[in-house]
């Protein structure tokens, strides 16, 4: 019985340092989440002002002379 309840408690032991790693790598990766999230969002902004800067130049170059 004693050796069943000190495996039972090295496999806790084992179990509960896995679960920490396993934590770790999560909170790491939501970061990494995060920050490339804050980026897409950043050349997302300036994809749509260069497109606006691109169809008021197109505007403005396919205007008649007489305009």
């Amino acid at each position: 019985m004693e050796k069943q309840l000190i495996e039972l408690q090295t496999q806790f032991s084992f179990q509960e340092d896995m679960i920490q790693e396993l934590n770790a790598v999560v909170a790491r990766q939501q970061q990494q989440i995060d920050r490339l999230e804050n980026k897409m969002e950043h050349y997302q902004n300036q994809l749509s002002e260069l497109t606006l800067s691109l169809t008021e130049a197109k505007e403005e170059v396919e205007k008649p002379p007489h305009w």
